[in-house]
């Protein structure tokens, strides 16, 4: 992954941002099988083979299985109606028989071995996912003031699945902006914010994506205060990475693959107009 980093300046404000490139998952169509020379296409059995030795190498958290989860805990309808019909092509669907568990263990959201979804799983298409994870959601705070001593002018807390949440995103990110006419000396209008949407937005959804769900009961937390916003989310850099890497530009390292590629797909359901990276 290359993040680019630039600074730049709002409303007589100095601030910084960093643009991450979209990890946009390739459409399934069907598993390929290598056999001595030849290849062909992966038999059932062959598939679940593949499937059960991916997972039980699996080391980043959101491809480990809840185990206190089962298929009752998880939205089928969500999945099969939303997810399922855009990462697999639509002939592979027709000729699949198998039970719902299949589908799910080929998109990595089901641990056959263990008998459980995985945590991306639950975080996806979860009936409740508090449940389990008990810091999965946004806390919003708006303040009348510069500090939290300042009178508490709203409050609100954002929960549920990944396509709920990014929508509730996506709004909060348009109310914050306070896009509004100024009147010109022409008598004409010009539309102005106090931030840029798009800019929250993606601060925003990636403050969701990126944060430590594993062992953390902490929230992602959005203070809007009056003359900023701050975002914060639990959890430090993933891996080898530290801060002195990102101001020489290329960074390659990501744990929530399963996470991103989940939310690049729920995005073509045009839940929101902007995509987060």
């Amino acid at each position: 992954m290359s993040i680019q980093p630039y600074q730049s300046s709002l409303m007589g404000t100095g601030w910084a941002a960093a643009w991450l490139p979209c990890l946009t998952p390739a459409r399934r169509a069907r598993k390929i099988i290598r056999t001595g020379p030849s290849v062909s296409v992966a038999t059932v059995e062959q598939e679940w083979r593949l499937e059960e030795r991916r997972v039980d190498r699996a080391r980043t958290w959101d491809a480990r299985a809840c185990t206190e989860a089962t298929l009752e805990d998880l939205s089928l309808e969500l999945f099969q109606e939303t997810y399922l019909a855009r990462a697999v092509s639509r002939e592979v669907l027709e000729e699949n028989g198998r039970d719902i568990s299949a589908p799910l263990g080929s998109l990595r959201f089901y641990h056959r071995k263990l008998g459980a979804p995985t945590n991306a799983a639950v975080l996806a298409f979860g009936k409740n996912q508090l449940s389990f994870f008990p810091g999965a959601y946004v806390q919003y705070v708006r303040y009348d003031g510069e500090t939290q001593a300042a009178s508490v002018r709203a409050e609100r807390r954002l929960s549920g699945d990944i396509i709920n949440v990014m929508r509730d995103l996506d709004r909060l990110a348009k109310e914050i902006a306070n896009d509004h006419p100024v009147r010109r000396p022409d008598l004409a209008d010009d539309s102005v914010a106090d931030y840029p949407d798009v800019a929250l937005h993606e601060l925003f959804i990636n403050a969701v994506i990126h944060r430590n769900y594993d062992g953390s009961t902490t929230p992602v937390s959005i203070k809007h205060y009056s003359k900023r916003v701050e975002v914060q989310n639990p959890g430090a850099l993933y891996g080898d990475l530290s801060r002195d890497q990102f101001p020489a530009g290329a960074v390659q390292d990501c744990g929530k693959q399963f996470e991103i590629q989940a939310k690049k797909i729920l995005e073509k359901i045009d839940a929101t107009k902007h995509a987060g990276s």
